[in-house]
């Protein structure tokens, strides 16, 4: 499955080079390994065009410390 998610311009080159591996997401599109983050950037509300996939290889969710409904995503894959 691909999910179409935005990611703010701050964070988008470190996710895209692969220095930021992870997202931080609220767990409301059913998020599992083996899926792919179709992430695109947005500035100031609006859509920058450019975006790029992470396949998703690690999901943490229920785990003490972490508000419930939400999760953290292990990303790998290609620019």
């Amino acid at each position: 499955m691909i999910h179409d998610v935005k990611v703010s311009w701050m964070y988008f080159e470190d996710v895209l080079s692969g220095k930021k591996p992870f997202e931080l997401r609220w767990d409301d599109r059913g998020y599992a390994v083996g899926d792919t983050l179709l992430l695109k950037e947005v500035r100031d509300g609006t859509y920058t065009g450019r975006s790029c996939q992470k396949l998703i290889t690690f999901k943490l969710s229920e785990f003490e410390g972490l508000v419930p409904g939400w999760c953290i995503l292990g990303l790998d894959g290609g620019a």
